[in-house]
């Protein structure tokens, strides 16, 4: 008897292992760009309230991978432009591409001094 508990407790252990194994886990790629065109190279793209992030690349390319199906809302964050986010939804074996245009933050800063 014990014998048998032991071997349906192994059975029951490797399909979850299994079943869990075979969620895919997709990519979420993009270009980020100005409002002229010109590609943004250094920009922070990350997905809110998670750990999946990515630096876009010179080409202003990025890429964040193996990313559970769900729906996420992507930040995007570069130093002299606004924050824009959009909302993805993510399906099961679906790439998804991302594009954003950047506009730029305009804000002055005060004069300093150095004597």
């Amino acid at each position: 008897m014990q014998i048998k508990n032991f071997l349906l407790l192994g059975m029951l252990c490797t399909y979850v292992i299994f079943t869990k194994a075979q969620i895919p886990l997709i990519n979420i790629s993009g270009n980020l760009k100005t409002s002229s065109g010109e590609p943004i190279a250094a920009a922070t793209v990350k997905l809110q309230d998670s750990k999946y992030g990515a630096v876009s690349d010179q080409n202003g390319d990025y890429e964040i991978r193996n990313v559970k199906p769900g729906t996420y809302i992507v930040l995007v964050n570069a130093v002299g432009y606004k924050l824009q986010k959009k909302e993805v939804k993510v399906l099961h074996a679906e790439h998804r591409l991302v594009n954003f245009k950047l506009t730029e933050s305009i804000q002055q800063i005060e004069v300093v001094s150095v004597l």
